[in-house]
């Protein structure tokens, strides 16, 4: 077999150092992701929930009080 040897006569372009210095890039390793270097917090433990007893007796109020309020407009 014969093979037919072609140069390429594009030039390689230039690859931007890996840090400020012109020192090679760097490869990125995930060490911090799988070991962080310091234990995680403790997650904020949820608000208690209100009780749907004391929702129910507010709304009513309030709408014992939006009733007043409009009969008191209408009689006046």
């Amino acid at each position: 077999m014969v093979y037919e040897f072609t140069p390429d006569e594009r030039e390689p372009e230039v690859q931007p150092a890996g840090s400020r210095y012109g020192g090679p890039p760097r490869k990125y390793t995930a060490a911090g992701v799988l070991d962080p270097p310091v234990p995680p917090k403790k997650p904020i433990p949820p608000t208690p929930a209100i009780p749907r007893t004391v929702i129910k007796i507010l709304a009513a109020v309030i709408l014992v009080v939006l009733v007043a309020a409009v009969l008191a407009m209408l009689w006046t």
